[in-house]
């Protein structure tokens, strides 16, 4: 277990660049925003309304909140430059007394660690204004419960999404030493056919009657408009998740041996 924390900490030390850069936007639009709304210069502006409590003309809110929602993208993009860095050092990893699976998932971990920290202080200035904007109101609002399903679904979905990216990164690792240039359009074909088949497995009677079961809300106490959740998608997509993980680690361990 030792050894595997060494490769988190050498993967954060690898990628630590992206971790600052995002904090220092984070930071960046912060300020912007607190300048816009000091400044008052639109009325009005990106307004929200939760239940008849209206938020007027928060642009911090609006723009913290939209960040809130980027970090979906955050693993995604720490693997596709974690990955790109070591992309012509593959068969150095041959030469690691860790398996294949445990290098790449010291590599998510890293990037989820980073990924919570961001995304913990992105919304903690969201909980601020929103907070501070209430005052009164917040134990009718419950914004914490709120908060927390809400961080668990940017974080799920943005492992989700980063488990598809190692895949196609794996693909076109494979084929780069065989096609050369033209894997990234064979990826993107690949990217493409994938989704349009996502779409019709999705909307299928028997997908639906798999997955549809143990239904919940999970902003049940907010008029955002989400639909209605089930036990059954996370299971089929937690064990799918592992499959795509499965298969990119056996094709870049086949990779890093030719």
């Amino acid at each position: 277990m030792g050894s595997w924390f060494a490769l988190v900490r050498k993967e954060f030390l690898l990628t630590r660049l992206i971790f600052f850069a995002a904090l220092g936007f984070i930071f960046l639009v912060w300020v912007f925003s607190y300048v816009i709304d000091s400044l008052n210069t639109i009325d009005d502006a990106f307004t929200w309304e939760v239940n008849a409590h209206r938020f007027a003309g928060p642009a911090m809110l609006s723009l913290m909140t939209a960040g809130v929602i980027l970090h979906i993208l955050y693993m995604p993009v720490y693997l596709i430059i974690s990955m790109q860095k070591e992309a012509n050092t593959l068969q150095w990893w041959l030469h690691s007394p860790q398996p294949m699976w445990k290098l790449l998932t010291a590599k998510l971990t890293s990037g989820l660690f980073c990924m919570i920290c961001s995304l913990c202080i992105n919304a903690g200035i969201v909980l601020f204004v929103m907070f501070r904007s209430l005052r009164g109101e917040i134990a009718s609002l419950d914004l914490l419960p709120l908060a927390v399903r809400g961080g668990l679904f940017v974080v799920g979905m943005s492992v989700y999404f980063s488990l598809y990216i190692l895949l196609f990164v794996a693909i076109y690792l494979t084929l780069r030493g065989q096609i050369g240039k033209w894997s990234w359009l064979v990826v993107i074909g690949l990217f493409i056919l994938l989704n349009v088949a996502s779409e019709r497995i999705a909307g299928s009677g028997w997908f639906q009657a798999l997955t549809h079961w143990g239904g919940f809300a999970i902003f049940k106490d907010f008029s955002f408009g989400f639909p209605e959740a089930f036990f059954g998608t996370i299971v089929f997509h937690a064990i799918w998740g592992v499959v795509l993980f499965w298969v990119s680690t056996v094709l870049i361990e086949r990779r890093a041996e030719v």
